[in-house]
């Protein structure tokens, strides 16, 4: 398919291994490539949900600031919040 020889791939493989770029290992009885698991920590995945909850709290926030002032892009977007607007006695 890709008309590389063995040797070369070899060589590539064993470079990105070295590297920690792909996290495998050859085994050149087989001719085989093993790919290890790599499993993420408690506190990387702590980590990662806060992000994510902080990343959409700032999307909701400039879209709201966006309803009033047009800053942010999302002016054409019209999101689905109704206003309280106290009426006038």
């Amino acid at each position: 398919m890709f008309n590389l020889s063995e040797k070369l791939i070899v060589k590539l493989l064993s470079k990105l291994i070295f590297q920690k770029k792909l996290n495998a290992a050859l085994d050149y009885r087989g001719k085989c490539l093993i790919f290890y698991r790599k499993e993420i920590s408690k506190i990387q995945l702590k980590g990662k949900r806060g992000i994510v909850m902080v990343k959409n709290l700032v999307d909701v926030n400039e879209k709201l600031l966006d309803k009033k002032g047009g800053i942010y892009g999302f002016k054409d977007e019209a999101p689905n919040i109704s206003y309280y607007q106290p009426t006038k006695r």
